[in-house]
C-alpha cells in the first residue's frame, strides 16, 4: 500500500506502478470491498489534505457529504457487480471542512480468479471549473435578462433599430424594424440574407432614385467611413408601399471585439408626405394664379399634379351642350406621357362610354379609390385594345374631383398613381379637391376674362362700324353748315336759302 510499503522493495512492474502513482497529479486511493481505505498517493493528500496514514484504515465514507448516505452504498454495489463509473462528479469533504467538486472514475480491482476484492478510485479536482461553468451560466443568464430587457424596451419603440455585423448580417432587430422590411417576425428578419432583403425591400433616395445598400449609414459605418445622417425611402415589394425614414449609424464593438454597426430608423413617412402636400398646394397655388389663359391654365394644374401629388392627371371640360370643350393631361414619365396622348387620340372621352369621370361631371361627386384592381378595370373599359394601353400605365390609385366654380360645373379632375409608390388616401383627396377647387375658380376667371376681352372687341368694332358709317353725313353736314357762315358773314344769306338748308 502507497505510504506503507518501500515501492523499491516490490518487483519492477509494481515498482514501476507505484512511481506513476506517487507522481500523478489526480488522487489515488484504493479500498477494499467495504470500501476501507488501502491505498492514497500524494496527489490524494494534496486534494483531500488528509495524509496517507491518517486514511488508510479509515472507511472512505469519511470523505462523502451527510445529505448523501446512500453514495457509497451505491458506489460498492456496482462495483461488487463488477460496474466501472466513468467521470462520476460529485461533492467531497477535505479535512479542513471544506467542500471540493470532484470528477471520480472508479474501477473494481479483481484477484486471479476474477473476484472483486476491492476498488481503484481516481479523483481530480473540478472546483475551479465548475465554478467557472456557474460563472459562466451566471454571465449567460444575466446577458439573456438584459438581452430580454433590451427586447422589451426596443419592442415597444417605434423607431426600427437593428445591428449588423462586419459581414452584413443582422445579429439583432427590433419588431418595429421587421415590420419596416416587410418580414412577419423579428427571428424571419434575423434570418434572412442580403438577396431576400432586397427582393423584399427596394432602397430608394429621397428624390425617389434607386439606392444600393453598400452606402446606407450602417454599412458605410462599417467600413470606417464618416458617420452620416441621411433620408431614406423603403419600397416593400410585396405590397409596393413606401415609407420614408430619417436614417443613422454608429460603429461599435461587441462582446468579442467584433466590429458592430447600430442602425436607427426613425419613421418620417407622415412629415414627408405632408411636406409633398404642401408643396404641391404652393406651386399649384402659384402656377394658377398666374395665367388668365385657359389652355395655360390646364397645363399647369396637370404639369404639378403629375410631378407632386399624382404620376398622372387629366383634366376635362365640358360645354353647355355637355360635349367635351377640351382635354389636358400630364406625365411625370415622358414616355408614359407619350402613351397618354397615343391613348386620347385613338380612344377619345365620349358621354356614353361610361367611364367614372363622366359621372363625377354628371353627378358632382367625388370618387377615391385607394386601391384599383384589374377588375375594375375590365368592368370600365371593354375596348381590348384600349384596355391593353391602360394595362401599360399601371394605375394603382385614383382620385376623380369635379370642377365646380360659382355654380356651374366645368368639368373633371382625375388623379392616377401608377408606379406603386403611393395609394391615395383621405388626406390626399382633401388636397385634390382644394386643388380642383381653385383649379375650377382659375379656368373659370379665364373665360370670364375670356368673353370680357370678346365683348370688348365687339365694342371696338362696333364703334369702329358705326364711326365709318356715320363719317359721310357728319362731313356734309358740317360742310354746308360752313357755308351757311360764310354766307352770313357775306351778307348774301337769304331766308329762302337759310330755310332750304336747314
Amino acid at each position: 500500500m502507497l505510504g506503507v510499503l518501500d515501492a523499491p522493495t516490490l518487483p519492477a512492474t509494481e515498482a514501476l506502478l507505484a512511481a506513476l502513482l506517487l507522481e500523478s497529479d489526480d488522487g489515488i486511493a484504493t479500498t477494499d470491498v467495504r470500501g476501507t481505505v488501502t491505498s492514497w498517493n500524494p496527489a490524494a493528500e494534496r486534494l483531500y489534505g488528509y495524509t496517507a496514514h491518517e486514511t488508510i484504515g479509515r472507511s472512505f465514507g469519511m470523505l462523502l457529504v451527510p445529505e448523501r448516505p446512500h453514495e457509497l452504498p451505491s458506489i460498492l454495489a456496482r462495483l461488487a457487480r463488477g460496474e466501472r463509473i466513468e467521470h462520476y462528479e460529485t461533492i467531497r469533504v477535505r479535512k479542513d471542512g471544506a467542500r471540493i467538486d470532484v470528477s471520480v472514475s472508479i474501477s473494481p480491482i479483481h484477484d486471479s480468479n476474477g473476484r472483486v476484492i476491492g476498488a481503484a478510485s481516481i479523483a481530480r479536482d473540478v472546483t475551479a471549473r465548475r465554478r467557472a461553468e456557474e460563472e459562466r451560466v451566471e454571465l449567460l443568464t444575466r446577458e439573456r435578462a438584459a438581452r430580454e430587457q433590451l427586447d422589451a424596451i426596443l419592442g415597444g419603440v417605434a423607431d426600427g433599430v437593428v445591428v449588423q455585423g462586419h459581414d452584413g448580417r443582422f445579429v439583432f432587430a427590433n419588431a418595429a424594424a421587421a415590420r419596416l422590411a416587410g418580414f412577419a417576425t423579428v427571428e424571419e428578419y434575423l434570418g434572412a440574407d442580403t438577396f431576400d432583403l432586397s427582393r423584399r425591400l427596394t432602397v430608394l433616395d429621397a428624390e425617389g432614385r434607386q439606392f444600393p445598400y453598400e452606402q446606407l449609414p450602417a454599412r458605410r459605418a462599417l467600413r470606417g467611413e464618416p458617420f452620416a445622417e441621411m433620408v431614406v425611402r423603403f419600397k416593400r415589394g410585396d405590397t409596393g408601399e413606401v415609407r420614408w425614414s430619417r436614417t443613422q449609424a454608429r460603429a461599435i464593438h461587441g462582446p468579442s471585439g467584433e466590429r458592430l454597426a447600430i442602425s436607427i430608423f426613425h419613421d418620417i413617412t407622415d412629415e414627408a408626405r405632408s411636406g409633398e402636400r404642401l408643396r404641391f398646394l404652393a406651386d399649384a397655388g402659384a402656377s394658377l394664379a398666374g395665367s388668365l389663359d385657359v389652355e395655360d391654365t390646364l397645363s399647369a394644374v396637370t404639369r404639378v399634379a403629375s410631378s407632386t401629388l399624382a404620376d398622372w392627371a387629366v383634366v376635362v371640360l365640358v360645354g353647355e351642350d355637355g360635349q367635351i370643350e377640351r382635354t389636358a393631361s400630364a406625365h411625370r414619365d415622358p414616355a408614359q406621357d407619350a402613351l397618354l396622348r397615343e391613348i386620347g387620340t385613338r380612344f377619345p372621352l365620349r358621354p356614353d362610354d361610361g367611364s367614372v369621370l363622366w359621372r363625377v361631371i354628371a353627378q358632382t361627386e367625388t370618387v377615391l379609390v385607394p386601391d384599383v384592381t384589374d377588375a375594375m378595370l375590365d368592368r370600365s373599359i371593354r375596348d381590348p385594345e384600349q384596355r391593353g394601353l391602360v394595362a401599360r400605365l399601371g394605375i394603382t390609385s385614383t382620385i376623380y374631383v369635379p370642377l365646380v366654380a360659382r355654380g356651374r360645373t366645368l368639368g373633371a379632375l382625375g388623379l392616377y398613381a401608377s408606379d406603386g409608390l403611393r395609394h391615395f388616401d383621405g388626406e390626399d383627396l382633401a388636397i385634390a379637391q382644394e386643388i380642383a377647387r381653385r383649379a375650377a375658380l382659375a379656368l373659370d376667371n379665364a373665360r370670364l376674362y375670356r368673353e370680357a376681352r370678346n365683348a370688348v372687341a365687339a365694342r371696338d368694332e362696333f364703334l369702329s362700324i358705326a364711326s365709318h358709317e356715320l363719317r359721310t353725313p357728319v362731313t356734309a353736314i358740317s360742310g354746308l353748315a360752313q357755308l351757311l357762315r360764310r354766307a352770313r358773314r357775306r351778307g348774301t344769306l337769304d331766308e329762302a336759302r337759310l330755310d332750304r338748308s336747314l
